[in-house]
């Protein structure tokens, strides 16, 4: 069967073909596989790229994001130091208020506070 389908001597036609597949489906052919070869070498060349490319921005991603974390946790400890001192002076304030108005109230009713109830301040 196949002997009868492909003869061992090429047939000559008249337009210039030559057996079954005429060279220009051959050149057709070898150009759809030339194409489809090109077109897998881009899009296989545009994945590597876009690969390569993805882990540095990934890694640049990570280091910016750890920075904006520091920088967010060293202005949050900022704010909670100048919020800390600022009620400490309020508190310090309001010792040495109520110390004053004790010594005024008692030093007006003509008793004095002994020195050893201010320790630190020795007043």
């Amino acid at each position: 069967m196949l002997a009868a389908a492909w003869p061992s001597t090429p047939q000559y036609y008249p337009e210039g073909d030559v057996g079954p597949l005429s060279f220009r489906h051959v050149g057709c052919i070898a150009s759809l596989l030339g194409a489809l070869v090109g077109g897998l070498a881009a899009i296989g060349g545009a994945w590597l790229q876009a690969r390569s490319t993805a882990r540095p921005q990934r890694e640049e991603a990570a280091r910016q994001e750890e920075h904006r974390q520091a920088e967010h946790t060293a202005l949050l400890q900022d704010r909670r130091r100048i919020l800390a001192r600022r009620y400490l002076f309020q508190l310090g304030d309001a010792v040495d208020s109520l110390r004053q108005g004790l010594t005024t109230g008692h030093t007006a009713a003509g008793s004095s506070i002994p020195k050893e109830d201010f320790p630190a301040t020795g007043k």
